[in-house]
């Protein structure tokens, strides 16, 4: 009888083994199996049951549980352990004064099934965890050991919930792929290690039990061998079935114990087991998804902050705010939204407003890469190249730097920062007031046709403005120029452009310099491909209008005209070559005034009106002829003189005047001043007056005697 006992009992921890790896309801029957045992048998383990099957009541003004004395206090050797277990469990505080309190170094709230032995941590459908209260606070204070709390600081002000801590505060609504992979692996490796130990202490355990059992048993035996002798011989062993009885009482007490506890470590052997299975089926199903994939995908999770009101400040418990390096707020983010409130009407709410009031702000849309942190988190080293696109969308936008001050509850403009400044610094800089038309766009928002016209105009207000293409180099504090940016481009085009430096009252005033290597001004069609010049626009003049002008050329001044050019003066006009005054037509030379020599050439010549020639020196003059009307001088009339006449018979003559010679070169003297006077009379006496610096006169010539008729 004994015997078949001890062996139901092993048997069911042996049943209970060799589940500890199967499903959870199997691991379930086994444990029920285990507690349902003979009564008889449960009530050999050691301590007292009570037990009622309807209701069991304590009632007292005060209860105590616990391994405590007669004054409620707890034995100082410890080891005291109370365990509640039900299916459903309430602590009440009643009253409008009651409370629960609950206090101990560590406490852990869990809403998970235990099971029947309290070894299991199986999530249920329901878990859930719900605080509700008039006021929540949750109070975290950096305590040293052996310290003490101070009161937790409340809401204040009537209901609400008060999170505070000295340190750190976190919340998190995350999903994890890496890092869960991280922690489920080092869970899985933790169980396995656990699992394998407590599984080779259970089948030692069983051993023994086995072990024990058997010697349980043989001592039952015994004793039931004892009782089948002879009545005769009973007196005689009545000693002996003692002896046996005690040892039974003894050790079936310990065989139940030890059934107990191996229930309790099979049990937990068998939450280790599901718990590895789960987790590794769980690693399995986060393993299908890449690191790619889970970026990309979203994964559901969100926190949600809503008030009336919102402030978020770095300050201590003073209020004071933090300016130490640590300090500030971090928002890290893909995509970050802040909108305001919309009226009924679908416009913003005329309240709306965002204010950033900052010694720097700093907006950047930069890359990082190759980042080198210090091992405190600080970057030490990393390229940070410029990407994305930074968009201002408004009806008005102002940037300025000015001062301001604010009195009788009004805002006003005081003037200008001293030392404000604007820097907008980018390989490509554009500036547009071009309005888009018939717009249309793919299914992704990508436009893909749209029409753009230039609209509205562009203001600009200054003392000074500079447009300069300088390369610079800094030393120290100080700037200097090095050279001008090759191949820069500085280009305006319009339909029509004004440059204007006139007064309020439209006086014009200061000046406008235009300064380059080849300075170009035309009005010319050119090529919409190249941008270079096709042909002359039809229509097209350029006019200049000015008091004084000055046109100055170290080596060519060039002036095209393709049907006229024009240079009028109504007093008088100068042409001033330095070292040569040229006048061309189809590249040949028609003026040429140079070093006091004029040169006159030209398929025809006419001179007309009233010309006087007068010279200081006697040149040649070379021409098919020459007709006088009224009269011919010379002082001096070298041979050669040629006549033609009808039978062609040659004379020559030799004429001495050097009176009318001398008179005439000092004529010619005195009239040097006269004749500097008309260069600028008209543009046909200059040609005359170059013929007249002429210093000599020599004449080859066929003229007509008097009263006879011109010869060839």
């Amino acid at each position: 009888m004994a015997d078949r006992i001890y062996q139901d009992w092993e048997t069911k921890l042996k049943s209970l083994l060799d589940s500890v790896e199967k499903e959870l309801k199997e691991v379930r029957a086994q444990k029920e199996a285990l507690f349902c045992l003979n009564t008889d048998v449960q009530n050999k383990v050691e301590g007292r049951l009570i037990h009622d099957d309807r209701r069991l009541i304590l009632s007292a003004p005060e209860i105590v549980i616990g391994n405590v004395n007669m004054g409620g206090t707890l034995d100082p050797a410890g080891g005291c352990t109370i365990i509640i277990r039900g299916n459903n469990i309430a602590v009440e505080g009643v009253g409008d004064a009651g409370s629960v309190a609950v206090r101990a170094p560590m406490i852990s709230q869990t809403a998970e099934n235990p099971g029947i032995d309290g070894k299991e941590h199986t999530v249920e459908g329901v878990s859930q965890v719900i605080i509700q209260s008039r006021e929540v606070s949750i109070d975290s204070n950096d305590i040293p050991a052996g310290g003490a709390f101070l009161d937790a600081r409340g809401v204040g002000g009537g209901s609400g919930v008060a999170l505070y801590a000295d340190k750190r505060m976190s919340l998190s609504a995350v999903s994890s792929k890496k890092s869960l992979t991280a922690r489920l692996e080092e869970k899985i490796n933790s169980l396995k290690d656990i699992k394998n130990a407590l599984k080779e202490e259970a089948k030692d355990d069983l051993d023994k039990f086995k072990e024990q059992s058997k010697e349980l048993s043989k001592i039952n035996d015994d004793r039931d061998k004892l009782r089948l002798k002879d009545e005769d011989e009973l007196t005689s062993i009545y000693n002996d079935i003692d002896e046996l009885n005690n040892l039974i009482n003894e050790l079936s007490p310990q065989l139940a114990e030890e059934v107990y506890r191996q229930s309790k470590t099979l049990g937990e052997l068998a939450e280790l087991n599901r718990q590895e299975k789960f987790f590794k089926k769980m690693k399995e199903e986060v393993g299908k998804t890449s690191d790619d994939d889970f970026k990309k995908k979203p994964v559901q999770s969100s926190m949600s902050i809503q008030s009336e009101s919102l402030n978020i400040m770095n300050a201590d418990g003073d209020g004071n705010l933090r300016t130490d390096e640590g300090s500030g707020v971090t928002i890290l983010s893909n995509r970050m939204k802040v909108e305001g409130v919309f009226d009924d009407k679908g416009s913003l709410d005329k309240g709306n407003r965002l204010t950033v009031n900052m010694k720097t702000i700093d907006l950047s849309t930069a890359g990082r890469q190759g980042v080198q942190k210090e091992d405190d988190g600080t970057l030490k080293a990393a390229k940070l190249p410029a990407e994305g696109d930074v968009i201002i969308t408004s009806k008005n936008i102002t940037m300025q730097t000015i001062n301001a001050e604010v009195a009788d509850k009004k805002y006003k403009d005081t003037g200008l920062a001293e030392d404000g400044s604007v820097t907008i610094r980018s390989k490509r800089i554009g500036l547009s007031n071009i309005n888009t038309t018939d717009v249309e766009a793919d299914d992704k928002g990508k436009v893909t046709k749209a029409t753009y016209k230039p609209e509205g105009e562009i203001l600009l207000f200054s003392k000074q403005v500079q447009i300069s293409s300088m390369e610079s180099k800094l030393d120290g504090d100080k700037v200097e120029e090095t050279a001008l940016a090759k191949d820069s481009v500085f280009s305006v085009r319009a339909e029509k452009m004004s440059l204007s430096a006139a007064d309020h009252e439209g006086k014009a005033a200061g000046q406008a310099t235009i300064n380059a290597k080849q300075v170009t001004v035309s009005a010319m069609n050119v090529d919409p491909k190249t941008k270079k010049f096709k042909e002359m626009a039809q229509g097209g003049s350029i006019e200049a209008y000015a008091e004084k002008q000055t046109v100055v050329a170290k080596k060519d001044l060039a002036i095209h005209g393709e049907e006229t050019a024009q240079l009028t003066s109504t007093k008088k006009l100068l042409v001033n070559g330095k070292e040569t005054t040229e006048v061309k037509q189809d590249d040949k030379n028609l003026l040429t005034l140079s070093g006091g020599n004029t040169d006159l050439s030209g398929g025809k010549v006419t001179i007309s009106g009233d010309t006087t020639v007068k010279a200081l020196t006697s040149p040649l003059v070379s021409a098919d002829k020459l007709e006088v009307k009224s009269a011919f001088k010379s002082s001096n009339i070298s041979d050669g003189v040629f006549v033609g006449t009808k039978d062609t018979s040659t004379a020559s003559s030799k004429i001495e005047m050097k009176k009318e010679a001398a008179d005439v070169n000092k004529e010619a003297l005195d009239g040097g001043a006269a004749t500097e006077k008309n260069q600028g009379d008209a543009l046909g006496n200059m040609a005359g007056d170059a013929v007249s610096n002429v210093l000599g006169i020599a004449l080859e010539v066929g003229f007509k005697k008097p009263g006879e008729e011109k010869k060839s």
